[in-house]
């Protein structure tokens, strides 16, 4: 678990940090490697996340329903994120109008989303470990280019660089935060704890296929993109039928 939580942190911190100092050198491959990991998170929920959730349970159908509340939860975050889970980058000549107030419930809302990745990560669902792994492999994929699209929010429209640093920490902080509060209180849930995954599957879901299908710019259909959120899939089946099957 300690691992976890200190590569997590460590990973988002120096992300963070290098969109702080050489931010355009990393656009050049950025939304590469954000469609890459929405085909990733994808192929992984469907294949590790739901399966696990629904075999653990015999209530199905209040399992279908955590799932599709957990959709439409980060269609609502995505309110006061606007994208930026999903790795959407802002420059200063952005349209978008941010004030201190939307910059701050931007921090809330994605710190939250990323308390809950976290939170997922502790569940007993699976008969042997397998399944968390390539969860892991999923979020840490996704937190990167998150990290990059944060950063970018946070200096166009925060001035100072301390503020930028703290903000970095805290968000950082957030899925390990996830982690230590799903293995002391989310597993004491028993039943309970297979709807908290299933509603976090659903918002991995809407992730994962809104990144795959509207990252080009103005959100326009772009094949060769889609490849790249196709290779993703196909690394998830991979190191499941090479990795994590053994």
């Amino acid at each position: 678990m300690w691992s976890n939580i200190l590569l997590l942190f460590a990973l988002s911190s120096i992300s963070g940090m290098l969109a702080i100092f050489i931010g355009d050198l990393l656009k050049v491959h950025h939304s590469k490697m954000l469609v890459f990991s929405g085909g990733y998170l994808f192929a992984v929920t469907v294949l590790h996340l739901l399966p696990d959730v629904f075999v653990s349970s015999a209530d199905v159908t209040f399992l279908s329903i955590s799932v599709v509340a957990g959709f439409f939860f980060q269609h609502i975050l995505e309110n006061f994120t606007q994208g930026i889970e999903h790795g959407h980058m802002h420059k200063i000549s952005h349209a978008h109008d941010h004030t201190s107030h939307s910059v701050i419930g931007i921090m809330i809302a994605l710190s939250m989303h990323a308390f809950l990745e976290g939170g997922i990560l502790i569940s007993p669902e699976s008969p042997s470990d397998h399944g968390t792994k390539a969860l892991f492999t999923g979020i840490v994929l996704h937190k990167i280019p998150a990290t990059f699209a944060l950063i970018s929010v946070l200096l166009c429209y925060v001035k100072k660089r301390s503020i930028i640093y703290l903000s970095l920490i805290l968000f950082s902080l957030s899925t390990p935060l996830g982690i230590l509060t799903g293995n002391y209180f989310f597993i004491e849930l028993n039943d309970g704890v297979h709807y908290f995954v299933a509603f976090v599957g659903g918002g991995f879901l809407h992730i994962s296929t809104t990144i795959v299908f509207e990252s080009n710019k103005n959100h326009l259909f772009n094949f060769k993109k889609l490849l790249w959120g196709i290779l993703g899939s196909l690394f998830a089946l991979l190191l499941q039928v090479f990795f994590f099957n053994h």
